[in-house]
């Protein structure tokens, strides 16, 4: 596992590294922010090289989606679920890209933490969890799929996720909580 060096610029030489080594990408980019440019190699003789990004937060949210998996394959261990959590802020779209965003709940909502910017990690320290948000934005107390971080507390259930039918993939948003909502939590 490596950090840095999986960008694309002329100071960036993890692929030639892996090239040189007669390794074959495997993952060569993601489609997210942060930690696209997240790279899986496979050597010749089967060992595996993950090249996570230099920028501190795009290099957990790479160790989460690809690091993580890999591991628990290879280690015949187990992910904790992808669950759903209702958002407790409009989010824009992003039209080709999926957001993760560290939360903090907050009533119940997943609020996207403050100091979040690919480079800092103070905004992970204090989340709850991790939101995988769609290029298509999310509106206010939608659910979104969000997992747990692996040093946390699992994620409640949601009331909605519960009401929902086993059988019917059809998501339903749930409705904000009426009144103002106290955000002053989101400083401490």
């Amino acid at each position: 596992m490596t950090t840095g060096g999986t960008g694309r610029s002329g100071t960036d030489h993890f692929r030639k590294a892996v090239a040189e080594l007669g390794g074959t990408l495997l993952i060569d980019g993601i489609a997210m922010r942060p930690g696209h440019p997240a790279v899986l190699a496979e050597l010749p003789d089967g060992r595996f090289v993950l090249g996570l990004p230099g920028n501190p937060l795009a290099a957990m949210m790479a160790l989460f989606t690809v690091g993580g998996p890999l591991l628990a394959a290879l280690g015949h261990g187990r992910l904790a679920d992808v669950g759903e959590v209702p958002c407790g802020s409009m989010i824009d779209a992003d039209p080709g890209r999926t957001r993760l965003m560290p939360f903090k709940l907050v009533y119940g909502l997943a609020s996207p933490s403050q100091h979040a910017g690919p480079g800092m990690m103070r905004g992970l320290a204090g989340a709850d969890g991790v939101m995988v948000v769609p290029p298509h934005g999310v509106q206010m107390g939608e659910l979104v799929p969000a997992f747990p971080l692996p040093w946390g507390k699992p994620l409640p259930a949601s009331k909605a996720a519960e009401d929902k039918p086993r059988k019917a993939p059809v998501r339903t948003a749930k409705k904000p909580p009426a009144g103002p909502v106290d955000w002053s939590a989101l400083d401490a």
